[in-house]
Order: structure tokens, then C-alpha cells, then sequence
């Protein structure tokens, strides 16, 4: 079952879907609901579909979570991930992802930077899905004042793009940074990609892997990570919607938890 309400690009991508699993003999169907079914897989954008996901886990059901990709203009390409959000998700790269997927994003990874005079704190779009259990504005204060002992010249925080506007861009911003603190908000990897040491509190965020997780000044001059193997799972987590229709896709991720196919 495809459950589609909830965002502007759920329907295309539910569609979309829907013709990959035809293509590979597999009948589904179109919901608008938030209820269960007897499908063999949920399928749903983010985790706002509370009652069927909270039956699949009772019920020890895989389910597929749908969101905006990570790379690149995020509605052109939509993240597929088994039992939960970003990071918490299983989107079947653990054996390292597809090295061709990475091709296309790899000129966008900048070399390290050190220096700049800003902390840039990302912000989150309030009442999103991926900060539940969070008080943002208690998160904020406590990332400021942290961020303000440590003796770099500014502290920003930048509101999420649909929340506030900003007179300057993102790559703007990063170009001072010294470093970035973000609880889950797919800029950490935008702050990745751009070479600037960060901070992610959360660890759903896709920025975990590669970033620091306390509060701390170390972050400025924390060892450098490799980000290859990082690019390349992240760029085999996301799919276009041509990818989907095909069914290239579910090709990918027929094999997922349990078997499901089997």
C-alpha cells in the first residue's frame, strides 16, 4: 500500500513507485488515508502516517519510508529508506552503495577548511517530522550559548528556508564558516559537502557520520574524516522519480528486511 498525502512531491513519488512495482509484477495500490492495510509492505511519505507505521512495528512489518533526497534540488530526487527517517532508516547501503550513483554529486565535495569567523547554527522547520522529541527553542539557546564561549567572532542562526528568508545564501554563510551546528537538518550535509567542520546533535541526522556530536570547540580542529565512502552511500540512498517508474529502483531494495519478497 502506497500512502501519498502530506507533501507536494508524495504524489508524484507514490506514483512513480507504483509503476516500478508493476514493472516487476508486484500489485499495489494508491491510499490517501492513514490506515493499515495487509499489504506485505507500507509504504509512506515521512513517519506523519502514525497509525500504520506504529502497525507495522507492532506487527513486526517492514514498511518504506519516502522523503526529499539529499543531494542536489532535494525534490528531484526522493530517499527510500526500511523503518524509519534519515539516518535511522536502513536504505541499503551497507555494503557501501552503488560508486556510479556518486559520480555526478563528487565535484560538489570541497577540501577541508579551517579558519572563518562565524558558527553557523542551521535551523529547523518547526513542527517537521525529524525534530519530534525536541524543544527546538530550548536546542537553540543551549547551541548558542555553547557556541558562544568558544571565541569565534559570530554566532548566526539561520533559519530553515521554509520558515524565515534570508537576505544571503547558504553557500554564502559557509563560505565564513568556521564551523556548522545542525540537529538533523539536511544543510549539515550542505556544510559537509562545502568542507565545514559540524556538529550534528541527532543522530538521524545525514550528517552523523562524518560530523562531531557534542557541543564542544573541538569541533575546530577536529581531525578531518574521509568523506568518499560517505558520499557514496549517500548519493545510493536517493532515487529520481524516472528511477522509481522503471523500477531500478525497487530493484535495489526488493531484498530488504526480512526478505520481503522471499
Amino acid at each position: 500500500m502506497l500512502h501519498r498525502r502530506g507533501h507536494p512531491v508524495a504524489d508524484r513519488t507514490m506514483q512513480a513507485l507504483w509503476a516500478g512495482f508493476t514493472r516487476h509484477g508486484i500489485a499495489a495500490m494508491i491510499s490517501d488515508q492513514d490506515v493499515p492495510s495487509a499489504s506485505d509492505l507500507e509504504v509512506v511519505w515521512s513517519i506523519n502516517y502514525t497509525q500504520t507505521i506504529a502497525a507495522c512495528e507492532r506487527e513486526r512489518r517492514p514498511y518504506l519510508v519516502a522523503e526529499l533526497g539529499y543531494l542536489g534540488h532535494r525534490e528531484s530526487h526522493v530517499s527510500l529508506a526500511y523503518n524509519g527517517l534519515k539516518r535511522l532508516g536502513d536504505h541499503m547501503t551497507d555494503d557501501g552503495g552503488l560508486p556510479e550513483r556518486w559520480l555526478p554529486w563528487a565535484a560538489m565535495m570541497q577540501p577541508w577548511r579551517s579558519g572563518g569567523d562565524v558558527v553557523i547554527i542551521m535551523g529547523q522547520l518547526p513542527g517537521d517530522t525529524a525534530c519530534r522529541g525536541v524543544h527546538l527553542a530550548t536546542w537553540y539557546a543551549a547551541a548558542v550559548r555553547e557556541a558562544s564561549s568558544w571565541g569565534v567572532g559570530n554566532v548566526i542562526v539561520r533559519p530553515h528556508p521554509r520558515a524565515a528568508k534570508s537576505s544571503r545564501t547558504l553557500a554564502h554563510d559557509l563560505e565564513r564558516a568556521a564551523c556548522a551546528v545542525t540537529l538533523n537538518s539536511n544543510a549539515g550535509v550542505d556544510a559537509i559537502l562545502a568542507g565545514v567542520p559540524t556538529i550534528a546533535t541527532d543522530a538521524r541526522s545525514m550528517a552523523w557520520d562524518v560530523s562531531m556530536h557534542e557541543l564542544a570547540p573541538q569541533v575546530l580542529t577536529q581531525p578531518e574524516p574521509d568523506r568518499h565512502a560517505w558520499g557514496q552511500r549517500l548519493a545510493s540512498s536517493q532515487w529520481t522519480h524516472e528511477e522509481m517508474a522503471s523500477g531500478e529502483a525497487w530493484a535495489r531494495l526488493q531484498d530488504g528486511p526480512g526478505g520481503i519478497w522471499a
